[in-house]
């Protein structure tokens, strides 16, 4: 019987595990470019780790992802890691949950013109929660009400004194929420951002969880209550 209440136990505690597990996503047709059409990271459990996001951008575009940040500026984001991909030139910007600018790169310093939103400066998000992120080719930019969100020069991201070649929303319209994008690009290509400090959606936010998750659930808490019934009998 005790044998019985601890397989029933073991069986549960790797299923309740699950979401502590690291995995990817891939953008499925084409990610929106706002808030409302934005892709959202929900297809695993809550508190999984999001390691890669995998996509393709087409000229003119720019995709964008809802994603969640476990705060504490361990959050980064790079193009610049994958020997498959990315081969254009890049730019990836983090907006609030509510669409308001938090940092963006053109060319990251080590590796242009692949794009780095670094951890650990005082532009990376220090509180948790949920965030967009957004990639697109040089000199397609996010826009507010106000004008552009980030510091512009020529139609290009002007990242002059900047951290680490990233800029905070100091754009004229840096201090209103995402609602368009401008100008254009002709570069395209399939992406691979490698992230750190990020998750899949809370579960209030997820997607119905894979059917191997729920089976594996299923099986422990059944295996669970019968030996639970065995014993109270």
């Amino acid at each position: 019987m005790k044998n019985g209440c601890y397989l029933g136990a073991a069986v549960l505690a790797c299923a309740l595990a699950l979401p502590g597990s690291a995995a990817t996503i891939t953008e499925v047709g084409d990610a929106g470019q706002l808030l409302l059409t934005a892709q959202s990271a929900n297809s695993m459990p809550g508190g999984t780790a999001l390691t890669n996001i995998y996509g393709a951008i087409g000229t003119g575009d720019a995709d964008l992802y809802k994603i969640y940040l476990t705060g504490g500026q361990t959050f980064s984001a790079t193009t610049t890691l994958s020997f498959s991909a990315n081969a254009f030139d890049t730019q990836l910007f983090l907006f609030d949950s509510a669409g308001i600018g938090v940092y963006a790169n053109d060319d990251s310093e080590d590796s242009p013109p692949q794009s780095t939103l670094p951890a650990s400066i005082s532009l990376t998000p220090s509180a948790s929660g949920i965030y967009y992120l957004a990639i697109s080719g040089s000199g397609y930019l996010p826009l507010s009400s106000g004008g552009f969100i980030f510091p512009v020069t020529g139609g290009l991201l002007d990242q002059s004194g900047g951290i680490q070649n990233a800029v905070g929303p100091t754009g004229p319209g840096g201090a209103l929420a995402l609602n368009g994008w401008s100008s254009t690009s002709s570069e395209v290509g399939d992406y691979d951002i490698a992230l750190t400090g990020a998750q899949f959606l809370p579960s209030q936010e997820a997607a119905v969880p894979e059917p191997s998750a729920v089976a594996l659930t299923g099986l422990g808490l059944a295996v669970l209550g019968l030996a639970l019934r065995r014993r109270s009998a």
